[in-house]
C-alpha cells in the first residue's frame, strides 16, 4: 500500500510539473535567490523610447541603446549611460555617442575594451554592420556584408565569435540562416553554418556551458503569424554540424528575456504563445529542471537582462502589440 501511494504521489507530482513547467518546493535554492525577496520596479525610468531597448556594461558603465520617431517619421537611434555604481538609486541618464548611419540597434556588447553594436545602416539596404566605438568615435571596420537582409535576429556575442541568427527578409518572411564572425580578425569575415531547425524571427540567442542556445522566436511567412516557438535548440561552436534539441526545452514560456552568466542560465517575462497574456514568470534552470524564481513586479515580454555583481535588472520590454515599456525592475540578492 505505501509503495503504491508513494507511485501516485510521483505521477501527480510529474503531472504538475509538466503543467507548470517549475519546481517550486524551496522558499530558497542554492542559486542565492530566496522566493521571500521582491522585484522593485520604477527605481529609475528610461528615457522615452519608441523601440526596443537593448543594454550592455562597458567599463563602469550601463550603456542602453533605443529610438525616437524624428519629425520625418523616421525611428532614430538614441545611446544613452549611467555609471554602474548610482545604479539603481542615483541613476542619471546621460546622452552617449552613437554611431552616424545606424538606423535600429539589434545588440550592444564590450569586447576587447572596446564598445561595439550591431544594427541596421541607414541606407536604403538596411544591411546589417558591426560598429566599434574607439578613442572617441564610431568606426565601422572592414567586413562583408550578410548574404541576406535581416531584421530582428537574434544575437550573441561569446569569446572572440559574434553569431546572427534568423531574423527577417525584406517581406517580413522568417529566416533560418545563421553567421559567424571572428572579431580578433582584421576583416570579418561572415561563415554559414548549418541552418536553424526552423525558420525564426527574433529568437534569444545565449552561450551556456559551451554550446550555443537558440531559444524561442516566431516563425512569419509575410505579415502572416505562423508559430510562437517556445524549444531551445543548441549547437556546438567547435564542431558546428548538427542542431540537438537543448535538455532546458521547451522555454517555461514564450519570447522572455534570456539571460546567462556562468553556471546560471535564466528566463525573464514572456507569455502565453497561444494568447495575449503577458507574464511575470521568472525561471532559472540548474540540474535538470527549471526552478521558479521571484515574479516580476510588472510583466513584460522579451526584456533585455544584465547581472550586476549586487542583482539583476531587467530593461524595458515588450507587451503583446510591440509596444515597448519604459521601467527598468531590479532584483537585489
Amino acid at each position: 500500500l505505501l509503495h503504491t501511494h508513494m507511485v501516485d504521489l510521483f505521477r501527480v507530482k510529474k503531472l504538475a510539473f509538466q503543467k507548470s513547467h517549475y519546481i517550486t518546493n524551496h522558499s530558497h535554492d542554492h542559486s542565492g535567490f530566496s522566493l521571500s525577496l521582491q522585484w522593485e520596479s520604477n527605481l529609475t525610468i528610461l528615457p522615452n523610447t519608441n523601440a526596443m531597448t537593448y543594454a550592455t556594461i562597458h567599463d563602469d558603465l550601463i550603456i542602453i541603446s533605443t529610438g525616437l520617431w524624428n519629425k520625418q517619421n523616421e525611428l532614430e537611434l538614441q545611446l544613452y549611460s549611467t555609471k554602474t555604481k548610482d545604479f539603481p538609486e542615483k541613476c542619471e541618464w546621460k546622452p552617449h555617442s552613437k554611431p552616424p548611419g545606424a538606423a535600429t540597434c539589434y545588440a550592444l556588447f564590450s569586447y576587447a575594451d572596446k564598445l561595439h553594436m550591431v544594427a541596421t545602416s541607414s541606407s536604403e539596404d538596411c544591411q546589417l554592420q558591426v560598429w566599434r566605438y574607439s578613442e572617441g568615435s564610431w568606426i565601422v571596420p572592414p567586413a562583408d556584408v550578410l548574404a541576406k537582409v535581416n531584421t530582428v535576429p537574434g544575437i550573441c556575442q561569446f569569446e572572440n565569435f559574434l553569431v546572427v541568427a534568423g531574423g527577417g527578409d525584406l517581406r517580413n518572411s522568417s529566416l533560418a540562416s545563421i553567421y559567424v564572425c571572428n572579431l580578433n580578425k582584421s576583416k570579418y569575415t561572415w561563415k554559414e553554418w548549418p541552418d536553424l531547425p526552423e525558420a525564426l524571427n527574433g529568437p534569444r540567442l545565449v552561450y551556456y556551458k559551451g554550446k550555443l542556445l537558440v531559444c524561442g522566436g516566431r516563425r512569419r511567412h509575410r505579415s502572416l503569424l505562423q508559430h510562437n516557438s517556445r524549444q531551445i535548440h543548441c549547437i556546438d561552436p567547435r564542431n558546428p554540424t548538427e542542431w540537438m534539441l537543448h535538455d532546458a526545452s521547451p522555454l517555461p514560456q514564450w519570447s522572455p528575456g534570456m539571460m546567462c552568466d556562468g553556471e546560471v542560465l535564466i528566463a525573464v517575462g514572456g507569455g502565453d504563445e497561444h494568447t495575449t497574456t503577458v507574464l511575470p514568470d521568472v525561471g532559472q534552470w540548474r540540474g535538470d529542471r527549471w526552478h521558479k524564481l521571484p515574479s516580476l513586479a510588472e510583466a513584460c515580454m522579451k526584456p533585455t537582462v544584465l547581472c550586476l555583481p549586487s542583482g539583476l535588472v531587467a530593461f524595458s520590454g515588450q507587451t503583446p502589440g510591440n509596444y515597448p515599456q519604459r521601467h527598468v525592475q531590479w532584483l537585489q540578492l
